[in-house]
């Protein structure tokens, strides 16, 4: 995931070392107050690698327990203040580690490096701490501080200026971003963490916050057998063929995951996990088919799983089936209200099929479960866009960005609704910063073209239609654009070569012809530009204004008859200059 700085600049600043510290001791409430926080429980979702899993951690001090499942498997970590139990069960692997620093219980877990006791008590550790700036950040203005060890080790915090909490952390580990943050009675916990570095990169979405909450003994105990080196089989795993699967699968290894799906199948015909993930191997290898056929088995062998279902409907969709892909995700949503990717599958189909009001309710449906879902952020801004509600798709976008989801896309339709609403300096803005990220994008040029044109900057416009063209030379619409650039500049013949260009690709299109006219007017041409009315008057008859221009033209070329038809042409059709220009011309 990228985060951009947008706009990075020192700013002036006011406040002290101690005045932001105690700011940041203020917003955490409670949980400034290390004895304040003797448990916790947070559920919710991480994702590594574009794979996205249930999670769950369990903290009770100096125990900290995380478990993650992907396709029933469940990873398990257990710390204590002596050692460290890591259990992988595609390898069947356990790993122990002993603790020999007093805060290395929570290695693996830099997360919670924003109740950050080291910046909170750095006088009395004799910490060094100074402002490096003030900077805006992801259009946040934050306070930079580096803290200095006695060890030498730094540590930048940026720290947000509204609210006075954690914004991002850098170390030598990588990087932390914290936001969403909520308060449950006092007790103050970002619902959205991001973690960069040391060959690992987790973002965790946390749905469900319970602090000081009764955690069984139960939940903190290393397997006795991991303690004497022995394998642990946990009641979560599934058979090592199916894991060996999933991990095929997890690594992109589609068509040997399906074999040992097909060895679990063997080996147990009513497993519906091995169904329904040979099902998702195959949607992954394009055979639709024969993935609905697993998921159908799955769906059979449990007809109350509301995963199948949504599967079902995934691989209908990539068929081209959106009727039958909407009757699936129904089904899905019966049997579990709360599935929020079905949600999103079917908003994504209610939003290519133009029924955007649908699609803007399921998206909402997918943030009302999960707010820090950039994702789906964006998507409602696009359906509120399509229905014209582009001052509400704004917001979205800017919420999408505040989760997390800063694509390029969301900045060029960001762009479009501001075009939309002709805040064209905005949108201009928006265009730029997508083509940062995506310098290439053909979409991105042609609207940062169009943004500059209506900002009368013909000059870079057609700069920027003439990236695109070097790019992609047969599409006639660009031609037709740098066209109006040069006649707008002057260059009537330069623009009349574009619009010829505009021609030879498209023939069917009655503008190309009018455009091209006018700039023959404009070097007297006058046969000429009354022989390409004619053309856009062959491709489109309707339109008065062709008419009265062509009648005018003629008119003042010794062709009044001719000319005085034309214009009563466009009498009839309603254009009133038209009548004018008779009153004046011909009687």
């Amino acid at each position: 995931m990228l985060f951009v700085i947008l706009g990075s600049t020192t700013l002036s600043y006011s406040q002290s070392e101690k005045e932001i510290v105690s700011k940041y001791r203020d917003a955490l409430h409670k949980v400034a107050d290390e004895e304040s926080v003797q448990s916790m429980a947070l559920k919710g979702t991480f994702t590594s690698q574009k794979l996205s899993f249930p999670a769950a951690i369990y903290y009770r001090a100096p125990n900290l327990r995380v478990e993650m499942s992907f396709q029933s498997l469940m990873f398990l970590q257990i710390s204590n203040d002596s050692i460290r139990w890591e259990y992988n069960p595609m390898e069947e692997k356990n790993t122990i580690t002993p603790i020999t620093k007093k805060d290395d219980w929570t290695a693996g877990t830099n997360s919670f490096d924003f109740i950050n006791y080291d910046l909170l008590n750095y006088k009395e550790l004799k910490h060094k701490l100074k402002i490096v700036g003030k900077e805006k950040v992801d259009s946040l203005d934050v306070y930079v501080l580096e803290l200095s060890k006695n060890d030498k080790t730094r540590t930048k915090f940026l720290i947000n200026t509204k609210n006075g909490l954690i914004y991002k952390i850098e170390d030598l580990k990588g990087y932390r971003y914290f936001a969403n943050y909520s308060n449950q009675n006092g007790y103050v916990f970002p619902r959205y963490i991001m973690e960069s570095g040391q060959n690992r990169d987790l973002e965790a979405h946390f749905s469900q916050l319970t602090f000081n909450v009764n955690l069984p003994d139960s939940l903190f105990v290393i397997p006795e057998d991991a303690l004497a080196g022995k394998d642990v089989k946990t009641k979560n795993n599934r058979s090592n063929v199916m894991s060996i699967g999933d991990s095929l699968y997890a690594s992109g290894d589609y068509r040997q995951a399906v074999q040992h799906y097909t060895k679990a199948i063997k080996a147990n015909e009513k497993n519906e996990f091995a169904y329904n993930a040979r099902g998702l191997a195959k949607l992954a290898l394009k055979e639709y088919y024969e993935a609905i056929a697993d998921f159908n088995t799955a769906a059979e062998i449990n007809p109350l799983s509301a995963n199948p279902r949504n599967n079902l409907g995934l691989a209908k969709y990539y068929l081209g089936d959106h009727t039958g892909a909407l009757k699936d995700y129904d089904k899905a949503l019966g049997l579990d209200p709360n599935l929020g990717v079905a949600y999103n599958n079917r908003g994504i189909i209610y939003l290519e099929d133009d029924k955007n009001e649908l699609a803007e309710k399921d998206f909402s449906a997918v943030i009302k479960l999960d707010s820090t879902n950039g994702l789906a952020h964006f998507r409602l801004g696009v359906a509120l866009a399509e229905q014209e509600k582009y001052e509400a798709a704004l917001k979205s976008y800017a919420r999408a960005r505040r989760n997390k989801y800063n694509s390029a896309d969301v900045h060029n339709y960001q762009g479009v609704s501001e075009y939309r609403l002709e805040r064209y300096d905005s949108a201009t803005a928006c265009f730029k910063r997508a083509l940062s990220l995506e310098p290439m994008h053909l979409q991105y040029i042609e609207n940062y073209g169009r943004a500059l044109y209506e900002l009368g900057n013909y000059k870079a416009a057609s700069e920027q239609f003439e990236n695109y063209l070097n790019e992609k030379d047969d599409n006639a619409s660009i031609y037709n654009l740098r066209g109006l650039c040069k006649f707008n500049d002057q260059d009537y013949r330069g623009a009349i070569d574009d619009f010829s260009k505009s021609i030879k690709l498209n023939e069917k299109e009655a503008t190309y012809y009018d455009n091209r006219a006018s700039a023959k007017e404009m070097i007297e041409d006058y046969e000429g530009a009354i022989k390409d009315y004619g053309e856009s008057i062959r491709v489109y008859p309707n339109d008065p204004n062709v008419f009265y221009r062509r009648g005018m033209i003629k008119i003042n070329t010794s062709k009044k008859l001719e000319g005085c038809m034309d214009l009563a042409t466009a009498n009839e059709m309603k254009y009133e200059p038209a009548n004018e220009a008779i009153i004046s011309n011909c009687h």
